[in-house]
């Protein structure tokens, strides 16, 4: 219990708030999309400083399937009110982007620094 509180509290990757500000800035709508809970991933935005650049944090309890199944990718665009093919899923983790390419949204892979892909 210890470990997933402190889990909350960690802070953002220093290259997070630069990147997330230049993406509003430009007009990006942005929400985020998790195989964590909602109040865990609520909690991880807040603690992190990072609430205030989405419109909506979207949990696949929601939908009762975990990523890479279709389910959450799909919810995540009915949501947005956004059809699935304008969505696009950036992230770190090729399931990830496999999942969201098969439900049918676009998607970007970020290699996130000192990590392997």
């Amino acid at each position: 219990m210890a470990l997933a509180r402190r889990l909350q509290d960690l802070p953002p990757h220093p290259d997070v708030v630069p990147a997330l500000t230049l993406l509003a800035e430009a007009g990006a709508r942005m929400a985020t999309l998790t195989n964590s809970p909602t109040p865990v991933v609520q909690n991880q935005l807040r603690n992190a400083g990072l609430s205030d650049y989405f419109e909506a944090a979207i949990s696949c309890d929601q939908v009762h399937a975990l990523k890479p199944a279709p389910q959450p990718y799909r919810h995540a665009a009915d949501v947005l009110g956004l059809p699935i093919g304008e969505i696009t899923l950036v992230a770190a983790h090729g399931w990830d982007i496999h999942g969201d390419q098969t439900a049918g949204a676009r998607c970007a892979f970020v290699a996130a620094a000192g990590r392997g892909r």
